[in-house]
């Protein structure tokens, strides 16, 4: 693409119904400092002033002719913002954005704070309840041992049981040969 000049003219009206041409440019970012955006309105006539117009990021818009100093408002801040070369509409905008970035921001700090919050007491309950699987697991080692213990003992009993139960042999006694 090749490189383009554009100029930018704005027709502005007094009340009177006078008409003056303006010549628009951009401030330079140096030139803006906190502003949001602004541009340099030069009057194309023998006696050239040039105004600065600020669009602020609140919105408030400002010229530094001298009727804004005085009045508050001037021709030159009004063109531009009913034109929509100031993007106070957009501004106002983004403002509403940013409330609703803020409140979902607030939101997901709550969300995780209490994402946070459940882990932990997720985690407190999993370690409760592994203690008490390894008390369990202990008891039922201890139950186990005592009824193995238990059985070798009915084992022994049953086997004197059948010893006393069988009948003795009576007879008389041999003699062993020396």
């Amino acid at each position: 693409m090749k490189a383009r000049t554009c100029f930018v003219q704005v027709w502005i009206s007094n009340d009177k119904g006078e008409k003056a041409c303006y010549s628009l440019r951009p401030l330079p970012s140096d030139e803006l400092g906190a502003s949001a955006a602004g541009f340099f309105l030069a009057k194309l006539s023998d006696e050239a002033p040039v105004y600065a117009v600020r669009v602020e990021v609140d919105g408030a818009v400002s010229c530094n002719c001298p009727q804004f100093k005085t009045a508050g408002a001037c021709k030159h801040a009004e063109a531009l913002v009913a034109s929509s070369v100031l993007p106070v509409g957009l501004l106002f905008v983004l403002k509403s954005r940013n409330r609703l970035l803020n409140h979902a921001e607030a939101e997901i700090l709550r969300v995780t704070e209490a994402a946070v919050e459940e882990r932990q007491l997720h985690d407190h309950d999993c370690d409760w309840r592994s203690d008490r699987i390894a008390d369990f697991s202990e008891l039922v080692d201890r139950l186990n041992a005592r009824d193995e213990a238990q059985r070798e003992e009915i084992r022994q009993l049953e086997a004197d049981l059948d010893e006393a139960r069988q009948p003795k042999k009576r007879g008389r006694p041999r003699k062993v040969a020396a």
